[in-house]
Formats: C-alpha cells, sequence, structure tokens
C-alpha cells in the first residue's frame, strides 16, 4: 500500500478560508485526530482506527508542533488512507479547524491521540447517523482506562433533550473523542472556537442547534486518564472557559445577545460571593477527580480511592453522581 501523505500548511487560517476550502462531500467517514507530543500512546490509537470493522474512511491527522517522535512514528506508517498535516503549535481547537478544511467524507468522527476506540466504533456510529437523518452529532458511552487497567463503561444519556439539558447543567453529555458528527453541520456552526479550552463544550451545544445529539447504547471508546495535577490558575481558566460556553448557548437559546469572552469576564467578575467560592471547590474536586482516574487505572490504585474520596469532600453531589454512573454500569 502506498505511503501515508503529508500536507502542509504555512499560514493560520479562518474557518471562513477554511469554509471555501471544502469541497463537495463524499460518502464515508473522515477521522479527524490532532496530535502533540503523544508518544508512546499514539501507536496504539492510530491503530485501533486502521482496524476497524468499517473501512471507508480517510483519517486526517494534524500534527501540531510535536517535539517528541509523533511526527516520525505517523511518517512511518504505510497506509494511504492516513493524511498528515505538520503546522507549528497552535493548539487544538486550531488544528481541528485546519483538519476540518481537510475532510472530504459527509461523516467526521473524532479520535484523540491517546485514546482507543473499539474496532466497531466507526460501524456502529455511521449506521446510527444513516438511520437518523435528524441527528447532527452521535456518541457513545466510554471507559476509563490507564497503563494497569480499564474501568467499567460510564453510562452516558442517549436522548437528545438528556443529553442537551446535561450539557447546561455542566454535566458530561457526550465526549468528545467518542462522537462522530455530520461534516457539513460542523462546517455550518463554523467550526470549533479557537480559545483555549472547552472547544468540545462549545461546539456540543452549537451542534445541537442544527440537529439533535445522540448517543448509542454501546460502550465504544476507551479513555485515558492521566495522574497529573493541574494548578489552580489553570483550573480558573478552564473553568471560565466552560461557563462561557454554557452561557452563549443559553443567550442563543433564549434570542439574547451574545458577548466576546472579555466582556463576559468582566460581567463574570460581579458574580456573588457565595457563587465564587463554590466554583473554586467544584474546580478542586474535579481536579481530584481526574487524578484519582489516572491514579486507579494506573499503578497508584490505593492513592487513586483516598484522592476520590477527597474529592468527594470538596463536592459531594458532583464526585458522587461520576460514580453512581460507574456504580450503575456495573449492575446494568
Amino acid at each position: 500500500m502506498p505511503a501515508s501523505g503529508t500536507l502542509s500548511t504555512s499560514e493560520p487560517q479562518t474557518f471562513a478560508r477554511i469554509s471555501e476550502a471544502s469541497g463537495p462531500l463524499r460518502p464515508g467517514v473522515s477521522v479527524q485526530m490532532a496530535v502533540f507530543n503523544a508518544m508512546p500512546y499514539l501507536v496504539d490509537a492510530v491503530e485501533s482506527i486502521l482496524y476497524q470493522s468499517y473501512q471507508d474512511f480517510e483519517f486526517i491527522i494534524v500534527d501540531d508542533g510535536s517535539t517528541d517522535d509523533s511526527l516520525a512514528y505517523l511518517r512511518s506508517v504505510n497506509d494511504a488512507r492516513i493524511k498528515i498535516i505538520p503546522q507549528t503549535n497552535r493548539g487544538t481547537a486550531a488544528a481541528g479547524n485546519v483538519g476540518l478544511a481537510h475532510c472530504t467524507r459527509q461523516y467526521l468522527a473524532r479520535m484523540d491521540a491517546d485514546d482507543w476506540s473499539d474496532p466497531s466504533r466507526l460501524e456502529r456510529l455511521a449506521d446510527a447517523l444513516d438511520a437518523n437523518p435528524d441527528v447532527s452529532m452521535v456518541g457513545s458511552s466510554f471507559a476509563y482506562f490507564g497503563d494497569r487497567t480499564a474501568g467499567r463503561p460510564v453510562p452516558m444519556p442517549q436522548d437528545h433533550d438528556s443529553i442537551y439539558r446535561a450539557l447546561l447543567r455542566g454535566d458530561h453529555g457526550m465526549v468528545h473523542g467518542a462522537s462522530m458528527m455530520r461534516t457539513e453541520c460542523m462546517r455550518a456552526v463554523g467550526g470549533y472556537w479557537e480559545h483555549r479550552f472547552f472547544e468540545d463544550w462549545d461546539l456540543f451545544l452549537r451542534m445541537a442547534e442544527v440537529g439533535k445529539l445522540m448517543n448509542v447504547p454501546h460502550s465504544l471508546y476507551l479513555y485515558r486518564a492521566h495522574d497529573t495535577s493541574l494548578s489552580s490558575r489553570r483550573l480558573e481558566e478552564m473553568r471560565l472557559h466552560y461557563d462561557y460556553a454554557i452561557d452563549q448557548a443559553k443567550r442563543r437559546r433564549e434570542g439574547i445577545p451574545t458577548c466576546d469572552l472579555a466582556e463576559f469576564q468582566s460581567q463574570r467578575k460581579n458574580r456573588p460571593m457565595t457563587k465564587s467560592i463554590g466554583e473554586r471547590l467544584d474546580n478542586i474536586a474535579l481536579a481530584n477527580y481526574r487524578r484519582a482516574m489516572g491514579e486507579t487505572y494506573g499503578h497508584r490504585p490505593l492513592r487513586g480511592r483516598i484522592r476520590l474520596l477527597s474529592a468527594s469532600l470538596w463536592n459531594p453531589r458532583r464526585t458522587l453522581n461520576r460514580i453512581g454512573r460507574r456504580f450503575r454500569s456495573r449492575i446494568d
């Protein structure tokens, strides 16, 4: 089989120019992956796509300025379905928009560079979109995994209303890496916003405005949990973008003019002190929960359980809700 192709981008592209460059779509799936220093996990992620039961796909991989062996590995893979697009480091969202410009198929599936897809994932999700023409984006349940083991499937809401309500509450309704969407809908909503965080949450909410959201009743994705810590400043910045995505969706739904991030940040400073304190506690709980998953499925399971208890003390409702979903998967 001919070697994978390498494309290049010489300068940043706005989504308007990406849309203008996009041609008509053909049947099949464009699988899109953004890569930044993803070795050694990248090998398993790529192979999980190449060995799918559904084979009518192109695999568009944007290397976002990796400094490890990621790009060298990608260039060594001998598969004509792979298109490699190297660029200087601009972030996941920008890489997603560059990749979108090169999609030629009617469906677009996401894949994260350190995760793993079930062999039937593309087939099941493409079948769901074929059978439900009113659905703009479909996903699945998932399970956490690490270097040592994998967890039980985490159930996700399946119907549009349940997914959308969860997203507006700030609860997980979809998993970005496990999703597949109609490429024309992705173009219609303008691709990814290019802020630093939560481009996926914003995308989910905007895709809900051009069609329905759906999760199939299968666990088709393994999400790698890392045990790295997050600084309080980074958590606060992530929270700002997360709240901004939800706020803008509510404004659009209610017919209220949207605002830019700077204006939202200025307005947000006037929120009640109790709400600000609650958000900080939630940030601490989230950081502990994320790290607990990495330790539990990595090499420190006891420490992970202790950290999970710590997360529940900082925000009992959110943490117990996450634990409850994992427990329900054990008895279903």
